[in-house]
């Protein structure tokens, strides 16, 4: 499964629970988050048509009955192949330090409360299991203190 699935997935997931802006808060910030966990590559989808099917179609359960417009439909098909694994342990690193959470979808620097806000949905959604992947746990469930005394 690939990041872009598991974002679907979270979406569709927390999308009746959310008001409205909230929705485009976390539309938003997942688009932001899955175009910085894409391998740019020929053939990418121009800018600002990416940001619309994953805005628009992607990330908005609302519109999955519709049939996309051809433009669209590759965009999202594009994001679908290229978008990283969700097994990558490196996906947290990758997001934060690729800069994806700094900035608006335009490129220009965020502010601070912005990145705050991309920066908990995408910990959200890394942290939430989806129904296909087998996503690395957040927090060790290994026992960290001395093993318990033997009773032999």
């Amino acid at each position: 499964m690939t990041w872009y699935q598991h974002a679907r997935s979270y979406t569709e997931a927390k999308w009746s629970a959310l008001a409205p802006v909230s929705r485009r808060s976390v539309a938003e910030a997942l688009v932001t988050i899955t175009t910085a966990l894409t391998i740019t590559q020929r053939g990418t989808p121009e800018g600002k048509v990416l940001r619309r099917a994953l805005l628009g179609w992607a990330f908005n359960p609302g519109t999955r009955d519709h049939l996309p417009p051809a433009e669209i439909a590759a965009a999202l098909d594009w994001a679908d192949r290229i978008s990283l694994p969700v097994s990558a342990g490196e996906l947290r690193d990758g997001a934060a330090g690729a800069g994806g959470l700094r900035h608006h979808l335009t490129g220009t620097p965020a502010a601070g409360a912005t990145q705050r806000r991309k920066r908990s949905v995408f910990y959200n959604a890394s942290a939430t299991p989806s129904s296909k992947a087998t996503w690395p746990p957040t927090r060790s469930t290994a026992s960290s203190g001395p093993p318990p005394p033997s009773t032999a």
